[in-house]
Parts: C-alpha cells; sequence; structure tokens
C-alpha cells in the first residue's frame, strides 16, 4: 500500500529501490476500482500472448474500463510531485491535530505515518504503533 502516496516514484523511490513488479491500485484510479502492474519488460512480456506462446493471462472486470482509465489518466497528471509534498504535509497536519485532540481528551493514542498513510492507534504509547511499524518495515 506504499505507492504513490508517499513520493513521485513511490515509496520505492524514496527507498532507491529498483522493483522486478510492482502493483498500484486506487490512486490511480481516481476514486474508480482500477489496478496496474508495471515492471520489467522481461515480466510483463509473459502477459502478452503474441510474444509468449504460454503466456499467463492478466484477466480482470475492470480491464480496459474506459471511464476509469480516463479517471486514472487525469489522476496521474495531477499527481505531481508538488500536489505530492501538500498531500504529505496536510496528513502530517491531520495526524498533529488527531493526537492533540485525543490528548486534550485524555484518550491515549499514537499515529503512525508514511506519507499520507496513516493509522491511529488508541493505545498506551509504543504497544501498537511498534508493532504498526514493524509490518510496514517487512
Amino acid at each position: 500500500m506504499q505507492g504513490l502516496h508517499n513520493g513521485f516514484g513511490g515509496e520505492q523511490g524514496r527507498l532507491g529501490l529498483m522493483l522486478d513488479l510492482m502493483l498500484l491500485g486506487k490512486i490511480i484510479g481516481g476514486g474508480f476500482p482500477i489496478g496496474a502492474v508495471g515492471g520489467r519488460a522481461d515480466l510483463l512480456e509473459l502477459t502478452v500472448a503474441a510474444l509468449t506462446p504460454a503466456y499467463v493471462t492478466h484477466a480482470g472486470t475492470f480491464n480496459g474500463h474506459l471511464g476509469a482509465a480516463v479517471a486514472g489518466t487525469m489522476t496521474l497528471r495531477h499527481l505531481d510531485e508538488a500536489a505530492i509534498a501538500r498531500l504529505n504535509d496536510s496528513a502530517a497536519v491531520l495526524a498533529d491535530q488527531m493526537l492533540a485532540g485525543a490528548a486534550a481528551a485524555r484518550v491515549p493514542a499514537e499515529v503512525t505515518r508514511a506519507g499520507s498513510i496513516m493509522n491511529v492507534h488508541l493505545a498506551g504509547s509504543g504497544q501498537l504503533a511498534d508493532l504498526h511499524l514493524a509490518l510496514l518495515i517487512i
């Protein structure tokens, strides 16, 4: 889930990784159900019948869905580095406001965040957040 929310090159760009395959969804669809597969040409060619006799079928309900494709295209046109930075900055403000609200209500809480993706943990300091952050690293 650590895709384009976190940076223009995705989380893998931020970490300096070169992936064999990458799966994207949600954000590239502009609200429509859509997904995309990207990666090395030699792996993607395995899904093309004209290039590979024993090709791997990639079928799905929204394959070739015009509405989702247009929404995704428009989203990606506007999702530049500046837009992602604004999104991440807004998420940081929201996280701070959630923590302040929880503190004012005397509710123990933590917010874990990677870019604009965040989770609120209603527990004592370090309990659930440590687990969540560990799972993000795996």
